[in-house]
């Protein structure tokens, strides 16, 4: 079916959107049986922290997955950092990862994935580095109270508009 401008709106197909999850995944903590409950419930896993910053920026306790031998070792078998090879490995598990960058050269260097494809051995590697422990907070322990901020209003609120100013002609 081509779809076209004119079509009515009821005869383009439509399916509903997937639900997501998002929850701390990366080689340290994969969570399995929360990814895969989401799987047969066709529910997208969403990783944050998929490089695994969680883990050195909080307590240092899981060690530094950019420094990891398992990872390193793949990274410079396919010429790509490790933060490569760790974003395309959740992307060719299915999952939508969200790594956090402020630096354009960071920002660029995520997305430069698709040339790169760890083996079957190499992901395997790399999940056999799952300790089952979590870097980031536990879930429960997310509270406005703990985590809130006030959000400053930055712009004023658009006007209502009512059916007889939606009518109206604009003036210039």
């Amino acid at each position: 079916m081509t779809l076209s401008a004119e079509m009515p709106s009821e005869s383009v197909p439509v399916r509903p959107p997937s639900p997501v999850n998002q929850i701390e995944v990366h080689p340290y903590f994969a969570q399995p049986e929360v990814q895969d409950f989401g799987a047969e419930h066709g529910i997208l896993t969403q990783a944050w922290s998929p490089i695994g910053g969680i883990t050195f920026y909080r307590d240092g306790n899981h060690g530094n997955t950019l420094d990891d031998p398992v990872i390193a070792d793949i990274a410079t078998a396919h010429r790509k950092t490790p933060a490569q090879v760790l974003l395309r490995r959740g992307l060719q598990h299915g999952r939508s990862v969200i790594p956090k960058s402020t630096k354009p050269s960071r920002i660029a260097e995520n997305i430069n994935v698709f040339d790169v494809e760890p083996s079957a051995d190499e992901m395997s590697a790399i999940d056999a580095l799952d300790t089952g422990r979590r870097g980031g907070p536990e879930p429960d322990a997310i509270t406005l109270d703990a985590f809130g901020r006030q959000i400053p209003e930055t712009q004023k609120p658009l006007p209502r508009r009512t059916k007889s100013s939606s009518a109206a002609p604009m003036s210039s």
